[in-house]
């Protein structure tokens, strides 16, 4: 756990995720909106427990990391949300599956709408 707060939004970050999530986060204390952040520092296997103590408070929980969608942590963390009947919605910042060009990360990130401003009004529709 990076940050704790009382709010029910949860950045879970998963390597390089991490400093977009703290980037996220950063912007989002600027508008007066408070966030958890956790380093998911692995993802098999779960941290089981912590995850279940995160979701009686975290309602939302917005997922980082630089695996695509189809496989990613984000679909690792909603089957143990299903498997545990959790009460959480889970938005993952993970990419689709398609071709990614080579380039710089910084524009390849900006073109596939990972960067913290996109990220950062991606999060804002949906709390």
């Amino acid at each position: 756990m990076l940050r704790n707060s009382q709010s029910e939004i949860l950045l879970l970050g998963y390597g390089n995720g991490v400093g977009r999530a703290y980037e996220c986060l950063l912007e989002l204390e600027k508008q007066n909106i408070l966030c958890s952040l956790v380093d998911l520092r692995f993802v098999k296997p779960l941290d089981k427990e912590t995850l279940l103590t995160l979701s009686k408070n975290h309602k939302k929980w917005f997922i980082f990391s630089d695996s695509a969608k189809i496989g990613g942590v984000g679909q690792i963390l909603s089957a143990f949300a299903q498997e545990n009947n959790l009460q959480i919605k889970i938005h993952s910042f993970e990419f689709e599956d398609d071709f990614i060009a080579h380039g710089k990360a910084e524009e390849i990130e900006e073109q596939l709408g990972l960067d913290t401003s996109h990220l950062t009004q991606q999060i804002l529709q949906h709390i």
